[in-house]
């Protein structure tokens, strides 16, 4: 290198600037980038794995009595399943008891309607659903 390139001139390495295209969710939360951060440690995607809203809220109000912090999972996951049906009252209840708990998804329980707008245009495009679909199982021998 440094004998052979003696009274060569050096080429600079040319920076190279790369923009990375915005997600569905980042595009749909556009302007709001902490209704981003709560959505995406919110949503789900193997729902149907999920029981249902109501079950939740009765499985996490038991467990309130013996275990906030596993009451509080458990809200939370009321909370996206509520999300994921468009459950506007499920998405008050479930975020807004984690809310008064722990201050955790503040923006999701004082702006429940805007969370329900953005999860429903997120679950409805078509490039989700194909992830959703359950994996379909592969026949052996």
């Amino acid at each position: 290198m440094g004998f052979f390139n003696f009274g060569r001139k050096t080429k600079q390495p040319v920076a190279v600037e790369t923009r990375r295209q915005p997600n569905l969710l980042e595009r749909l939360c556009e302007g709001q980038p902490d209704l981003y951060s709560e959505l995406t440690a919110s949503f789900m995607l193997r729902v149907n794995d999920i029981p249902p809203y109501e079950q939740l809220m009765a499985r996490a109000d038991e467990a309130e009595k013996t275990n906030m912090s596993r009451a509080l999972e458990i809200y939370r996951e009321a909370g996206s399943r509520a999300l994921y049906d468009g459950n506007l009252d499920g998405v008050r209840g479930a975020f807004g008891r984690i809310k008064r708990e722990n201050g955790k998804y503040a923006v999701i329980a004082t702006h429940p309607e805007a969370a329900v707008a953005i999860a429903k245009a997120y679950y409805a495009d078509p490039s989700v659903k194909r992830f959703m679909q359950p994996a379909t199982p592969t026949k052996t021998r």
